[in-house]
């Protein structure tokens, strides 16, 4: 007793605890883990599920979503048009940009699985708009192709920091293309009149059934070409490592994760002389084919993607092997909106949608035969 009264008075005049208390105190940490005690009182109310949850939010997460404008189509009949495909296409992908934006974190990416082979410029240029908001919230964002993403697929794959492919996918057509049918000459051998009337120079420049001249050629020629500068400007805004046009010999940059071609400096220097030089129009006019600039990723062809242009494609892998990779350090979730139920029409809206389509139908076979109407653009 007199031991432990001195070890107190000790104690109180700040000298360590003897060996008694020191087996006591150990004997106490054997039947409760001992937690200072202002770290008791902060963890109080804290349920274990709790705790759980909050490990488990520590993961990153990779949200998974598709963009295949085949198999959406096939929810539809045949002769659906393709303006419907691409406008629920496009309707998914921003429910799922509006799921991710709300719920991921800073660790969490996204993977989109591209397929479609492209279609109207406006569609898709809407669709990639959607995609780019992960990026400009600052969300990783990979695009993946296991068989084609060209033209309009090629426009939303670009948008994602990375882009992964199966070797033999198709990849690249950054061109635009538009062809018609004129049968002027037929309508004027049926001794049919055609008018069109608008409001604008240039409000209609090439018809079907109007007589096409040579500065309505022009202007629509000017319209494509200026798609098209903007979607290459699109690709390379989005594709920072692409190469400047012919960096290697072959016209083909090395492939994903090789080494970019060496720089041709005979051809920098020749390219830099001013047009107006006399010496520069001899060496033009006595280069071969081969040797002229070409247009980088700007010819509208297709390439596979082992064939691509250094820069187009980042890495030669299918999309099953990059949700692998990312298994090992994120927990994986594939993001599918859900479709709304179909309900079964009325009468009345049956028997006006038949109404409709057969008036389009008319309206389709007898529209040379009707005379001219102001129509939208």
């Amino acid at each position: 007793a007199a031991r432990s009264q001195r070890t107190t008075d000790d104690a109180a005049v700040n000298n360590p605890p003897d060996e008694a208390a020191t087996n006591a105190a150990g004997s106490q940490s054997a039947e409760k883990p001992s937690l200072p005690k202002k770290h008791e009182e902060e963890i109080a109310g804290v349920s274990p599920a709790q705790v759980r949850e909050a490990a488990a939010s520590l993961r990153p997460r990779c949200f998974v979503a598709d963009f295949d404008v085949s198999a959406v189509a096939r929810e539809f009949p045949p002769n659906a048009p393709g303006s419907l495909v691409m406008r629920v296409c496009t309707q998914r992908l921003e429910a799922v940009v509006n799921l991710v934006l709300a719920a991921a974190g800073p660790r969490d990416e996204v993977v989109l699985r591209v397929t479609s082979p492209g279609g109207a410029v406006p569609d898709y240029g809407l669709a990639a708009s959607v995609f780019a908001r992960l990026r400009r919230a600052g969300i990783r964002t990979t695009a993946c192709v296991d068989t084609v993403a060209a033209s309009g697929g090629f426009m939303i794959a670009s948008v994602a920091e990375t882009v992964a492919a199966a070797p033999f996918a198709y990849v690249g057509s950054v061109g635009v293309v538009a062809e018609l049918p004129n049968f002027r000459r037929l309508v004027d051998k049926a001794g049919v009149d055609w008018y069109t009337f608008t409001a604008g120079s240039h409000k209609r420049t090439v018809t079907s059934f109007g007589e096409v001249d040579e500065p309505a050629k022009k202007k629509f020629q000017q319209q494509l070409d200026d798609v098209h500068s903007a979607f290459v400007d699109h690709v390379k805004e989005h594709r920072r490592k692409l190469l400047p046009p012919q960096t290697s010999a072959s016209g083909v940059g090395a492939p994903a994760g090789g080494a970019p071609p060496k720089e041709d400096h005979h051809h920098e220097a020749s390219s830099s002389v001013s047009p107006g030089s006399a010496a520069a129009a001899d060496s033009s006019s006595s280069s071969s084919e081969e040797e002229q600039p070409d247009e980088g990723i700007a010819t509208g062809e297709v390439w596979l993607a082992v064939q691509a242009p250094a820069g187009l494609v980042d890495e030669l892998a299918t999309s099953g092997e990059v949700l692998r990779a990312k298994m090992r350090r994120a927990d994986v979730i594939h993001v599918q909106p859900g479709r709304a139920a179909a309900r079964r029409p009325s009468f009345f809206q049956t028997f006006l949608e038949a109404g409709d389509n057969a008036l389009r139908g008319a309206t389709a076979l007898l529209g040379p035969l009707l005379p001219g109407r102001p129509r939208s653009s």
